[in-house]
Parts: C-alpha cells; sequence; structure tokens
C-alpha cells in the first residue's frame, strides 16, 4: 500500500509539473485549454490506479508454461510441445514438455494451443501519458526506446525498475538538440560549446543515448556527434537539413536514422539523389520508417476510422484518439506522393545484402499472435512489406 501511495502521488506531481509547464506555456490559456489539462491530469491518476492494479495481480514466485508452442525469433521457427520455467524474473529453462521441470509452489499455465514469443521493441515512442504503457504491454512490447527524453521519463523508468509502475522496459535518448526550442520539446544550441555542453548534461543525467533533429547545421551537428562519441554514447535520430547521409553515417557515425529523414526531402516528399551505395558503403546503421504513420498520416477516411474502432484503441487517450480523428481528414494527396516515392530505395536489391536494414517500429502493426497462432497482417500499401527476417532485426 505504500508503495502504491508514493507511486501515485509521483506520479500525480509529475502530471501537475507538466500542466504547469503548459500553463507557462500561454499567457492566457482559454477555460478549453484549462480544462483539457484538468482532465489529463485526472487521466493519468486514473490510468495509475489502472496500472497499479495490474501489477497487484501479477504472479509472484516461478511459472511454468506447459506444453506450449515457442516462437524461436533467431531460428525463425515455431517449436512445438515445450514447457518454460520463469524464476526469478528470468526464463531458467526450455525444454520439451515431457521433461519439464518441477518447481514448489509454480503457478503453472497450461499452454496447450497457445504460442509463446519473446517482446516485442518498439524502437520509435514518444510517451506523452500512462495509457500508452497499457497499450505497449497489451500489444506484446515489453522494450521501447523513447525518443525525447525528459526528466520525468527517467522517473518513470526508475519506478519501473524499482516494480513500482507497471510499464515496459525503456531505453531513454536525451531531450532532443536542435536550434530551436520547439516549445520546449528540443534543446536549442547556438554554438559548438553550448552542443557539447548539452551532450555532457544528458550523459550525466542518465540518458541512453544522443537524438538531434531537422534543423541543426553542420558545424553544431558534427560537434553533438563528436562528444556523443567521446563519451560513448550512440547517435540517433533526423538527418539534419542539408547534411548528407554519408555525412550523417561516416562522419557523425549515427547509429539509426528515423523517419526515412535525409531518403526524403521534408520540403516535397520527394527522393534525395543521394547514392544510397555511397552513403551507406561499411556502415552499420539501422533505419527506422515508423510504422505508426500508416495510422497517422497514410490511412484516411473510412479506413483510419475503421483502425480508430479496433478493440486496443480504448487503452489510446482521448486526447490522443481526438488528434488520429483529425489525421484521418488529411489531404490523401500526400500519401499518393509519398507512396510514390518510397519504393525507389526502401529495399533496393543492391544493398538488400548489406549491413543496414530497415527497422520497423511498432512491428504489432503488422503481425499479431493469437490462440489459433501467427497472423500475418501485412499493411495493405506495398510500400512496407518488407522481409519476414527484417522484422526480428530490431538495434
Amino acid at each position: 500500500m505504500k508503495n502504491q501511495q508514493r507511486c501515485l502521488a509521483g506520479l500525480l506531481a509529475t502530471a501537475l509539473w507538466v500542466v504547469a509547464l503548459v500553463a507557462a506555456d500561454d499567457d492566457n490559456p482559454t477555460p478549453a485549454e484549462q480544462r483539457a489539462a484538468v482532465h489529463w491530469v485526472a487521466q493519468e491518476v486514473v490510468t495509475a490506479r489502472v496500472l497499479d492494479a495490474v501489477a497487484q495481480r501479477a504472479v509472484r514466485g516461478p511459472v511454468i508454461y506447459r506444453d506450449i508452442s515457442v516462437v524461436d525469433a533467431k531460428q525463425f521457427r515455431i517449436v512445438p510441445h515445450q514447457s518454460v520455467l520463469v524464476a526469478d524474473g528470468k526464463i531458467a529453462c526450455v525444454g520439451e514438455a515431457a521433461s519439464a521441470p518441477e518447481a514448489k509452489g509454480a503457478f503453472v499455465v497450461e499452454g496447450a494451443g497457445l504460442y509463446l514469443s519473446p517482446g516485442l521493441v518498439d524502437m520509435h515512442v514518444h510517451i506523452s501519458n500512462l495509457s500508452e504503457h497499457l497499450l505497449h504491454l497489451a500489444c506484446g512490447n515489453t522494450t521501447v526506446r523513447d525518443m525525447d527524453g525528459f526528466p520525468w521519463i527517467l522517473r518513470m523508468r526508475r519506478a519501473t525498475q524499482a516494480g513500482r509502475l507497471l510499464a515496459p522496459t525503456a531505453y531513454i535518448s536525451g531531450t532532443i538538440i536542435a536550434e530551436q526550442d520547439w516549445g520546449g520539446y528540443m534543446i536549442p544550441v547556438k554554438t559548438a560549446a553550448e552542443a557539447r555542453q548539452v551532450v555532457d548534461q544528458e550523459v550525466a543525467a542518465g540518458y541512453d543515448f544522443i537524438k538531434v533533429h531537422n534543423r541543426l547545421r553542420e558545424s553544431l551537428f558534427d560537434a553533438v556527434a563528436d562528444e556523443a562519441r567521446l563519451k560513448g554514447k550512440d547517435l540517433v535520430g533526423h538527418v539534419p537539413h542539408g547534411i548528407s547521409i554519408d555525412h550523417a553515417v561516416h562522419a557523425g557515425h549515427m547509429r539509426t536514422l528515423e523517419h526515412l529523414k535525409g531518403f526524403i526531402d521534408d520540403g516535397n516528399k520527394k527522393v534525395s539523389s543521394e547514392d544510397y551505395n555511397v552513403a551507406l558503403k561499411d556502415a552499420t546503421v539501422w533505419l527506422t520508417p515508423t510504422f505508426t504513420s500508416e495510422i497517422k498520416v497514410f490511412t484516411t477516411g473510412d479506413a483510419a476510422r475503421r483502425q480508430l474502432a479496433q478493440p486496443e484503441m480504448r487503452y489510446v487517450s482521448a486526447t490522443k484518439r481526438a488528434n488520429w480523428e483529425r489525421d484521418a481528414n488529411l489531404d490523401p494527396d500526400w500519401r499518393a506522393r509519398l507512396k510514390q516515392a518510397l519504393p525507389a530505395f526502401l529495399v533496393p536489391k543492391s544493398l538488400a545484402n548489406g549491413r543496414w536494414r530497415p527497422c520497423p517500429s511498432r512491428w504489432h502493426d503488422c503481425c499479431r499472435c493469437t490462440r489459433g497462432g501467427w497472423r500475418a497482417r501485412t499493411p495493405p500499401d506495398p510500400i512496407f512489406r518488407f522481409p519476414a527476417t527484417i522484422y526480428l532485426r530490431i538495434y
């Protein structure tokens, strides 16, 4: 009970802090904005209680999954009639069901007709509310990569690690570094010295990697990249405007490139003229195209409304659902232009066996585990049909 009270109090304090920032950002918030802020706090408190209730009902002690089909993500196969022992929070044994070990007091899951797979990893998220933890866990995402870290997100991770909050394991980028602040969304830097100082501060705060954004001139990008390398941190994010993929990968040593930035010109949504064979030669880099765009941009009209009607949407906050409903009415011409551009480079034959790979975000949008087995849900747009082997090549 004390842990529950501490967790709720901490989350409420965080929520109030965020609302205070929102209010401070607007000298004259409207009554509607004020009501929305209060609603957001109330929503977070209710969600925290739900997460806590789920955690309280979690099975304690060892667990045996008996006679279950195991999804082997390394060998790309399903192994039937297995038993799996989980003890002390770790997988202790996997083997034939007939020779399954016994564990005193274990909770037994009869696995006939069921499948057990490794947890999925969402490689690009921006956590903005607690309901997203429920959504990720419900979809099998046990790990996430949060791409714009703030102190309150670090506090949530500490609460998760201490067992006070039910949420996926999180790897968190530092607050985005750019030349503008976007209303507090990023940390602006104007000189190379400032850029290096921000990197040092983010490393000291405990962030896992450093992220850059669209607007960051080359001298600042190089300072961020060099300082991240000196501190032993990966550099990730958008390829900034005016910087080639070649420079970002070979001079900046970027580890992941988000949203296909650099490959597509933000201004006209056309493929860049850069030679990818040169730009990606001998580079170990991952592309994260982010499948969430299929919901937020590529899907419009009735298709978007059907997506929003799916049962898992109940785990999404009312605010975010409203945003997605608004996005469903976007101009479809934008989708057509981008769809025409993407096939030219997503999986070029000359690079198919190279060291770079598309790294899908939100893989659960494309596959689901059901009682009857795995059912592929290839998105309707051919631009997203990656080879199945790529799905499991995550980070």
